[in-house]
């Protein structure tokens, strides 16, 4: 296994159109598109107006609970009139239940309940939008010298007052997470590198057509050796070409073009083990459908992957469009990288590599099955 996985590599670093297409090509667009876009478009996503429904219930357990209340209901009313003008309303509800259809149906961005004590902010749909909404509703408990302490991870954000803390600067983290500005040049890092990732499937495809065509699959056919093991041996080949590819266009645009990442250390290890792990996973399914088709599959999968890129808002945001993109790989993977980068959220990147993970390991017995069945080529 460890000659085939050194031929491997071998044959990408003699392969100058896979070294132009996965290397130089992205880290030439990161420069052009990130500098050259600067004045035209912005990374950062634009907030619009915020629209957020809430209920505070009457029914309090006792009186300091009926203070909380009417001081949550009084601060809200006066952040309503102070921010009405930039677009911001607050509109409360009279039933908990109303508050919840408006936000399933989405005409509240998100939703916030008191009642026993307890503060909930339902969050909506758009990231953006909940983080804007958090910290907007944090930084009005700051006034009331409360802090948030607890988090529900089903998509709801819980401000519980049974435990008070005061939210001093320290500890008072949330409206931070806001103060991160994306440039072009950050984005298109990261979006780069999401395309030099999923084209890794374009350089694998070849992996056994190239060797059906010269008949040399034949070899490998009757080598009195593990049909398996060769297979994996051609998949776990591609990881020295991912962490190459990967590792080059992360630290050009991060030392040479001032772009960033992450926001320390752990956050752009994860960053490059989620976009590495994309690289080996799609590598891996270009490398079964050369094992399955004899015809070459590189146009195909050089028109799909462009598509899917295009319209995933990889090349210009605009073309991201909603709801279709929210369905496609190189969208979802490139927003799981922007959450973790710019909030620190690594939910997502983490469910992606155990996803891509699945993936690659059923290709691996998949692939190994097929082959072990494989005859010899005629004619």
């Amino acid at each position: 296994m460890k000659n085939i996985i050194l031929n491997e590599f071998k044959s990408f670093l003699r392969n100058p159109y896979l070294i132009f297409v996965l290397i130089i090509f992205p880290v030439v667009l990161v420069y052009i598109l990130g500098s050259f876009l600067e004045g035209v478009q912005t990374a950062d996503q634009a907030i619009g107006a915020v629209h957020l429904g809430y209920f505070i219930s009457k029914d309090q357990a006792d009186e300091a609970e009926q203070i909380k209340a009417v001081q949550i209901r009084s601060l809200l009313e006066t952040t309503n009139e102070k921010l009405n003008e930039a677009n911001v309303l607050f509109e409360e509800v009279s039933l908990k239940e109303d508050g919840l259809t408006l936000l399933q149906e989405q005409l509240v961005d998100a939703y916030l309940v008191y009642e026993a004590g307890s503060l909930k902010l339902y969050e909506g749909t758009d990231v953006y939008l909940n983080h804007t909404v958090k910290c907007m509703i944090t930084g009005m408990l700051k006034q009331m010298d409360v802090y948030e302490i607890a988090t529900n991870s089903l998509n709801t954000s819980s401000f519980h007052f049974d435990e008070m803390q005061l939210a001093n600067e320290k500890t008072y983290t949330v409206s931070k997470k806001l103060q991160t500005q994306m440039s072009m040049m950050d984005y298109y890092a990261i979006a780069m590198t999401t395309m030099t990732a999923f084209f890794g499937s374009i350089g694998s495809c070849m992996a056994f057509t190239d060797e059906k065509n010269s008949k040399t699959i034949n070899r490998l056919i009757i080598l009195p050796q593990n049909r398996f093991k060769l297979f994996a041996g051609k998949v776990v080949g591609l990881m020295p070409q991912a962490i190459l590819q990967v590792t080059v266009i992360m630290v050009v645009s991060s030392f040479v073009y001032g772009a960033s990442y992450g926001k320390d250390l752990a956050s752009n290890l994860l960053l490059f083990a989620l976009f590495a792990g994309t690289s080996v996973t799609v590598s891996a399914i270009g490398i079964l459908l050369s094992l399955i088709f004899k015809k070459s599959m590189v146009v195909l999968l050089f028109a799909v992957n462009w598509l899917l890129l295009f319209f995933s808002g990889i090349f210009a945001m605009a073309m991201a469009i909603k709801p279709l993109c929210d369905y496609l790989p190189p969208y979802i993977l490139n927003q799981a990288a922007i959450k973790l980068s710019l909030f620190g959220e690594s939910q997502e990147v983490w469910c992606i590599i155990g996803v891509e993970l699945i993936i690659t390991m059923s290709v691996l017995v998949l692939g190994g099955i097929i082959f072990s069945k494989k005859q010899e080529e005629r004619g």
